[in-house]
């Protein structure tokens, strides 16, 4: 059973000097009747042999619940001790030696393979590697006078050769090369089978009267140790040697002679004579081997080192709670936390082939992780990481346990760094996808975006490096963000995790600083960092309206386009409006753009001359808006009046309103125009110079710098042109707000105004303004108006005014038949040289309509008297 436990570094039924492997049981009980000679792992199978001919099958049925699932003999005749067990894992087959016999089994099931013949006579054996092409392992088997050349293939065990070569009692091969690393009688030898002969190198027993059990093992690729000794009891050497025999490293003193040998690297195993003790060697470069732990037990026990490794699992809830992820920023989530443990769990791959086995069961042997060796955060650990993280992972947990170091490694240097500048910035960034350099700006105690997450085993740490407010040793923050951004883009543009978190939560910190000095650029600033950008510079909207419409045209977000538009600038509102609408989104609906265009509008209060306006009648027919509809949902009346006159007037019900408008509007402008207004008109009245304009012209001259004046006249017209419209026989509003005529004056041409007052009513108004130039306009042909004019004049008493206009109409005062009222109205005071110009050509006329008369009068008499005459001749 495994011992998913960290309470107890070794088992307890291990006396146990050092702890550089943790014993972990694996099956605790096994049946005691029996002493265990051998040991195998295959696929969750563990085959155990017995010095009395027993084989055990176990089955891990659950998770580290071993179960004994079969139990033969080997010989069923006599009991032979089972001495080697050897899988054959690519034909899933095993070959079993016991007391000279080899049997070939099956697996996993661990049974005699049927019609299969075995072969005996065999001191040991060593299979080569597997040959596809013939489905089978080619195998050398040693009996005491020859080397047997054996086929062995899921079906049979077939011999292929026989070589000349005796007293083989081991041998292993050698790499590549079909030669064999053994012991030849007592002597570890170079074997050539296909020469059938042998290179001695060392002797087994220095005293060849004693006898050694020969011991080897592979020690690497192409390496092996031999064990040389003078007897069971006394000290004897381990010799690493190369495929050609010679020493490559050096020698280990081994305390007694070993029963068997194992070698993990840099660690040698020996099970000492008396299978109560195994000592753990360590290779040391440069310096002498060392035991660096001892393992025994009262009651024997066996090493093994098995062909297949399998699960070790003794330290994985420490390796767990260290390894696991956890939130170092941000909410926890417990959710997220148990995934990340999970995570770990599932790629902790820790696996182990050394197994202790006895009468009290079978153990492993588990050496404690690097990780776990890691117990100071001084420097002196720092040379410690390098090496660790220098290192190539291969298996799941030792990724775990790489990016681990490198964490680690980079917060150390930033804990006993003098500086943080681009440096240890450069450090960072050769690991920047394992160790995520927002942990830096943690430190900075700057804000981060997305979730930032830490090894729980390294969590409290950094929060104290967090503490430490780590700013202060980096002597010029903006430039070193800046550098580390730069170089970020350059080494890490692929495969760089949570990469726009990481951008974001650097731009963020970048733009604020840029901020700060008011120099925002948005090229400075990764794509996928504008949406937060908008909302951070959203706050200052006043401040970054240009830059927040360059983030939203990099976007190509109209609505936010639209929505700063709207508060910052309603001219560039509509243009845009009108050059995007293709691009304007579904979700902009006519109501929207109602409102963007009445917003507009009522920003732009000058609506004559104004391009905003001209865009907006524009759109409104890109757009093919009702106008109708349109113009009924605004409010403002000045506006809506202005898109009447521009898009046309459809409806009464609109006319109606414009009427009511124009109305408003030309009360408002004639009540601010009235006081100026009278004033002028006052001092025209008074103003007796007959050679002063038109009392409009007047007007209009002293006027026309005033606003309220065009209004005036461009309302007016425009209201009795509705009124036109409506009902051309209807009473104008002039008559309820013009007593005076002033505004028609100005309003109406004199032709229509003659044609609506009539010409004495308007002879009238002229002679109450005294104007004159107005009032010479109607007197032609009209006696009438001459006299009443005059007596208009003579009222009042100036005789320039007078005799300006009788001489302007002397013609016509001349030729009067009348003109003796004239005449006669004039006042006795005025001088007669001031009428000259009149009196001349009226007396000159009067004096030729005199002479006119007497010749008249002459030829009449004349002619009476001719008739007379005649009248007397005829008499009878």
């Amino acid at each position: 059973m495994d011992n998913d436990t960290t309470s107890n570094v070794v088992s307890t039924s291990f006396d146990v000097i050092g702890s550089l492997y943790a014993i972990a049981p694996l099956i605790e009980n096994v049946p005691e009747e029996y002493d265990y000679s051998c040991i195998e792992y295959y696929d969750k199978h563990i085959y155990l042999g017995t010095t009395s001919g027993k084989l055990l099958h176990y089955f891990e049925l659950d998770a580290g619940n071993y179960t004994l699932i079969s139990q033969l003999e080997f010989n069923d005749s006599e009991d032979s001790s089972i001495d080697r067990i050897t899988l054959l894992p690519e034909i899933d087959r095993a070959l079993v030696l016991s007391e000279g016999e080899v049997k070939l089994f099956l697996l996993p099931e661990f049974a005699p393979a049927t019609n299969v013949y075995s072969i005996k006579n065999i001191t040991d054996f060593c299979p080569l590697n597997y040959s596809k092409t013939s489905n089978a392992y080619p195998c050398f088997m040693f009996s005491n006078d020859t080397i047997i050349g054996v086929s062995v293939s899921p079906k049979q065990m077939k011999i292929e050769k026989t070589y000349g070569v005796k007293g083989i009692q081991v041998a292993l091969p050698i790499t590549d090369k079909r030669k064999l690393m053994g012991a030849v009688d007592n002597t570890y030898s170079i074997i050539d089978p296909q020469k059938e002969s042998t290179i001695p190198l060392f002797k087994v027993c220095e005293e060849d009267a004693k006898e050694l059990t020969p011991t080897i093992a592979n020690f690497g690729k192409n390496e092996y140790i031999v064990i040389c000794g003078i007897s069971n009891e006394e000290s004897c050497m381990g010799l690493i040697l190369n495929d050609e025999g010679e020493i490559t490293q050096g020698t280990i003193v081994i305390e007694k002679y070993p029963t068997r040998i194992a070698v993990e690297y840099p660690y040698v195993f020996a099970e000492l004579h008396g299978s109560k003790t195994v000592n753990i060697h360590m290779l040391k470069e440069n310096d002498d081997p060392e035991v660096v732990q001892s393992i025994s037990r009262e009651d024997p026990f066996h090493i093994s080192k098995t062909q297949r490794s399998f699960p070790a699992k003794y330290y994985n809830k420490q390796l767990v709670e260290l390894l696991r992820y956890v939130p170092l920023t941000g909410e926890k989530l417990q959710f997220r936390e148990d995934q990340e443990k999970a995570y770990v769990e599932r790629n902790i791959d820790i696996e182990t082939d050394m197994l202790l086995y006895g009468k009290d069961g079978i153990s492993y042997l588990q050496q404690k992780p690097n990780l776990l060796n890691i117990t100071s955060f001084g420097e002196e650990t720092i040379p410690t990481l390098e090496k660790y993280i220098s290192l190539n992972p291969l298996s799941n947990y030792s990724k775990l346990e790489h990016n681990y170091f490198h964490i680690l490694y980079i917060l150390m240097l930033v804990f006993h760094c003098n500086s943080i500048d681009e440096t240890l910035i450069e450090k960072w960034l050769r690991c920047a996808d394992v160790v995520d350099i927002r942990i830096l700006l943690y430190f900075f105690d700057f804000k981060i975006y997305g979730d930032l997450w830490i090894p729980n085993g390294l969590l409290e740490f950094t929060e104290k490096l967090h503490q430490l407010k780590l700013i202060h040793k980096c002597k010029d923050v903006p430039k070193v963000l800046h550098f580390l951004k730069r170089r970020l883009k350059e080494e890490s543009a692929d495969g760089l995790k949570d990469s726009a978190n990481i951008y974001l939560s650097l731009d963020i910190i970048l733009l604020h600083m840029d901020m700060k000095e008011r120099k925002v650029n948005i090229k400075n600033y990764e794509d996928t960092s504008y949406h937060v950008i908008i909302e951070e510079l959203s706050k200052e909207e006043d401040d970054y309206a240009e830059v927040l419409l360059e983030l939203y045209e990099q976007l190509n977000d109209i609505e936010g386009i639209l929505k700063i538009l709207r508060r910052k600038d309603s001219r560039r509102l509509i243009k845009f409006m009108k050059d995007n609408v293709d691009k304007l989104p579904e979700t902009y609906s006519e109501e929207d753009m109602i409102k963007d265009i009445s917003t507009a509008l009522k920003s732009n209060h000058e609506f004559e001359n104004n391009e905003v306006v001209y865009d907006v009648l524009e759109l409104m027919k890109i757009l093919s808006i009702d106008t109708t509809k349109f113009t009924s949902r605004i409010e403002d009346s000045e506006m809506k009046a202005f898109l009447l006159e521009k898009l046309g007037v459809t409806t009464t019900k609109d006319l109606d309103f414009l009427y009511q408008y124009y109305k408003t509007k030309l009360t408002n402008c004639n009540t601010k125009l009235m006081d100026s207004m009278n004033i002028r008109i006052t001092s025209y009245v008074t103003n007796l110079n007959y050679d002063k304009p038109t009392l409009k012209k007047y007007l209009q001259t002293k006027l026309d710098d005033s606003d309220d004046y065009s209004t005036l006249l461009d309302v007016g017209r425009k209201l009795i042109d509705v009124e036109k419209r409506l009902n051309e026989t209807k009473d104008s509003f002039l008559d309820e707000i013009d007593a005076t005529y002033i505004l028609r004056l100005l309003l109406v041409e004199t032709e229509d105004l003659e044609a609506t007052l009539g010409s004495e009513k308007l002879l009238e108004l002229y002679l109450s303004w005294n104007d004159f130039s107005a009032v010479d306009t109607i007197v032609e042909g009209n006696e009438e108006s001459i006299l009443q004019i005059l007596d208009h004049y003579v009222s009042l008493k100036n005789e320039t005014v007078l005799c300006r206009f009788l001489v302007r109409n002397k013609t016509q005062i001349s030729s009067m038949h009348s003109n003796r009222e004239v005449f006669e109205k004039i006042p006795p005071t005025i001088p007669l040289n001031l009428l000259q110009e009149l009196l001349f050509p009226v007396f000159r006329r009067n004096n030729n309509t005199m002479q006119n008369l007497h010749i008249e009068k002459g030829i009449l008499k004349h002619y009476l008297q001719a008739l007379k005459g005649i009248e007397r001749r005829l008499e009878p």
